[in-house]
């Protein structure tokens, strides 16, 4: 996306009051599950206009206050959304978490890892994370990362990435909480 933050983890978690969840890797059958978070990104109040799922359509980026609702997404997004969790399932490079309490999913986070092609060492990806906002401030996030995390060192990766869009305050707090640091601005050209 256009206009994101790029944030490196250092090595220290922030610590909070935890609300009791079950953080597991993700099933098939919560995919369904799974994907209505996902839909709920969207669905934040984020100060900046930020580029809306149309991106996905014909190739055209809108602010989000002229695209169409996310319970309204296209069916490529839709479909390259739900693909990609159920590759998560069994993918060895690319995982998806959960976050359970009382039998309900009330968080998500997606990571990946990857190598330079010439360079030693792996990269992990922190891609979406995302928890209802009734559990937050609960350290449900937090334990989301750490789980990721603990996954991208399974597979030997030494710097850790996340994205956040400039206007996403709450995002920008909760990473810089846990002692991400501000490393660079990220650009993205979509065609």
């Amino acid at each position: 996306m256009p206009g994101l933050l790029g944030w490196v983890w250092p090595r220290k978690a922030a610590q909070s009051t935890q609300l009791p969840v079950v953080i597991r890797r993700v099933r098939r059958e919560d995919l369904d599950a799974v994907f209505e978070l996902w839909c709920s990104l969207g669905d934040e109040e984020i100060p900046q206009p930020p580029l809306s799922f149309d991106r996905w359509g014909p190739g055209i980026a809108v602010p989000a206050a002229g695209a169409m609702p996310t319970s309204h997404i296209p069916l490529e997004p839709s479909m390259c959304v739900r693909q990609h969790l159920a590759a998560t399932v069994s993918h060895p490079a690319s995982a998806c978490f959960v976050a359970e309490h009382e039998g309900a999913l009330v968080g998500f986070v997606t990571c990946s890892w990857s190598d330079h092609p010439t360079m030693g060492g792996h990269t992990g990806q922190i891609e979406e994370l995302y928890v209802r906002p009734a559990v937050r401030r609960r350290a449900v996030g937090t334990q989301l990362l750490r789980a990721a995390l603990a996954y991208l060192r399974d597979y030997e990766a030494t710097v850790f990435k996340v994205e956040v869009p400039f206007g996403d305050a709450r995002a920008i707090r909760f990473f810089q909480r846990s002692d991400w640091v501000r490393e660079s601005t990220a650009l993205t050209l979509h065609d």
